[in-house]
């Protein structure tokens, strides 16, 4: 379901059960203190953002998950068409007080391709705040296990505080024909 222009909400893309495997299995691998990317430097800055993260490169997720996503009507976007995954996936964590301020995503390059929409996905729900806010629109997203945004890169967002519980998102990006 398109929410604006370039924002689409999928309620139910996983399973309970799926996000509960993803959140073992992050945490089986260890998180860390996530840190930004400022131009080209990547550096910590709990100014900006203050959660943890957990990085997963997993072609087989991505195709798994793309089986799933392909066949929505995704955005034509520059006149390019989404073709994948891509096999590099974060895993965030927020506990109480964490968040990530205002910021855009970042074009990758995944073998060649170009990325141009980010994949987001609750992995839980049942804490207070953690929503996430899109500058455009003023756009509201309230996190449900399994629901999923999928938006233009250079859309200006945040992910509200976190005031109890624990909050848990996977996100890859889109890739794009050339």
């Amino acid at each position: 379901m398109e929410l604006s222009q370039n924002i689409l909400v999928i309620e139910s893309l996983l399973s309970v059960e799926d996000c509960s495997k993803l959140i073992d299995k992050s945490e089986k691998i260890g998180y860390s203190q996530a840190d930004v990317q400022v131009n080209d430097v990547r550096k910590y800055s709990p100014k900006i953002r203050n959660n943890e993260r957990v990085n997963l490169h997993s072609k087989q997720l991505a195709n798994e998950l793309w089986e799933q996503i392909a066949s929505y009507s995704l955005p034509v976007y520059e006149d390019r068409y989404a073709i994948g995954l891509s096999p590099y996936f974060r895993f965030y964590k927020y506990i109480q007080g964490q968040r990530f301020r205002i910021h855009q995503d970042g074009r990758q390059n995944v073998e060649g391709k170009e990325t141009l929409f980010t994949l987001l996905i609750f992995l839980s729900e049942g804490f207070k705040g953690g929503e996430t806010m899109f500058r455009q629109d003023r756009i509201s997203i309230t996190p449900k296990t399994g629901k999923a945004i999928i938006f233009e890169h250079r859309l200006w967002h945040k992910g509200c505080v976190v005031e109890n519980g624990i909050k848990y998102v996977i996100r890859t990006d889109i890739i794009y024909s050339n």
